[in-house]
């Protein structure tokens, strides 16, 4: 599917789409409960489905009513996984949050996904033994036990996701000590308030060394998922710009690392502003097209865009200097320049990455232009061109045969 944006002014009101990160980690919670738990506020992604059927292949038993918004489930016993093999489509948090509970049983689990998923790192999980990998599969191979971890901070938060779900349902206590940087540490806290809600306790000892007692048990609870903040912050961005767009249900105190959207909108409205995506790497797109209509920015900590869906770096490169945007790329930081934007002589390429459609179609509203391939968009926000047309922006569709 291609879209072609026209050159709009956005205004009106939409609701905050749903915390995909929140959806992943009850879903998760709730699949562990000896017990039927329903979570309320779902909406239907890629990545969610990706989790609901791979929580299906362990035995967890999920009903889905995406029309009321509403998943109920009955949880499993990680213990007796029996022999199994899950798609995770390109969800690298299902891959990464799974693993482990995987690992809880000694039958074995094969994980498969799309291509650039099994490129992305492993690393973690290579060097506790626990997977052997090829091109095309990733076997768990060893039976996760109680221990003493030490993992380091700034590859991926959601190794440490992983470990937290699985270790407290083991007999023995375990630790883990997250090495500095810590970044992403918000999307930890996440998880454990997430754990705490199903009445699984984390005790942070000291800063960044957490103490798991085992043999705990995950409580059936109801629960509902929070508005989310990466996702809000396209729709605020129209509003920083140009835009009169009012978006309800924000959430109130949430630990979401990326509420620090507002603060940074802030910063690049009003100068040139060096900021550091470590804890809120989903940002980054929408913070360059941002940069790229107000005076530029520094983003500092950008090393692990690299490995996301697409080299996002890279990408925003090449997609805003089609409208006339001006991107300097260095190991641990991109420099975005004060630009003159102009509608783009060549097609947007989504890179199959739905935070790359989602930035560029913000700045298309104020050029005009069409973007490839923009179905990327399923990944986190089916709905993202349908709340555009609420807020009155003009999309003409274009189906691939």
């Amino acid at each position: 599917m291609d879209v072609i944006i026209e050159k709009s002014k956005p205004s009106g009101k939409i609701k905050s789409p749903k915390s995909k990160s929140q959806m992943h980690r009850l879903l998760i919670a709730s699949s562990l409960c000896d017990g039927v738990s329903t979570i309320s506020g779902i909406e239907r992604n890629d990545d969610v489905e990706a989790t609901v059927g791979c929580l299906k292949k362990f035995n967890a038993d999920i009903s889905t009513d995406y029309e009321r918004g509403i998943i109920t489930v009955r949880g499993f016993n990680p213990m007796q996984r029996g022999k199994c093999e899950v798609f995770c489509n390109e969800s690298g948090s299902t891959l990464r949050f799974l693993i482990p509970i995987a690992a809880l049983s000694p039958n074995e689990c094969i994980f498969d996904g799309k291509e650039r998923l099994l490129e992305r790192s492993m690393a973690i999980y290579d060097e506790l033994g626990l997977i052997k990998r090829n091109d095309k599969k990733i076997y768990v191979t060893k039976t996760l036990s109680p221990a003493n971890y030490i993992i380091k901070g700034d590859i991926s938060s959601q190794f440490i996701t992983g470990l937290l779900f699985a270790l407290p349902i083991l007999p023995g206590n375990s630790t883990i000590k997250v090495k500095k940087p810590f970044e992403s540490r918000s999307y930890v806290d996440m998880t454990i308030d997430v754990m705490e809600k199903f009445g699984v306790k984390i005790v942070e000892a000291e800063e960044d060394f957490f103490f798991i007692k085992g043999g705990q048990k995950y409580i059936g609870a109801d629960t509902k998922v929070e508005g989310d903040m990466s996702g809000i912050a396209f729709f605020e961005a129209l509003n920083t710009m140009y835009g009169d767009v009012e978006v309800s249900e924000v959430p109130d105190n949430s630990l979401q690392g990326d509420k620090v959207l507002y603060d940074c909108f802030e910063k690049i409205k009003n100068g040139t502003p060096t900021l550091s995506v470590a804890n809120c790497p989903d940002l980054a797109p929408i913070l360059m097209a941002l940069a790229s209509f107000f005076n530029g920015c520094v983003l500092t900590d950008t090393k692990r865009l690299k490995d996301k869906e697409c080299d996002r770096g890279v990408a925003m490169k090449e997609e805003l200097e089609k409208v006339g945007g001006k991107v300097y790329l260095e190991e641990n930081s991109i420099t975005v320049k004060k630009a003159v934007l102009k509608a783009p002589v060549e097609n947007i390429e989504s890179h199959n990455d739905h935070r790359i459609v989602m930035a560029m179609a913000v700045l298309l509203t104020f050029v005009g232009g069409k973007i490839k391939q923009a179905e990327a968009i399923n990944k986190s926000m089916p709905n993202f061109f349908s709340k555009l047309e609420a807020l009155k922006v003009k999309l003409l569709y274009e189906f691939n045969k």
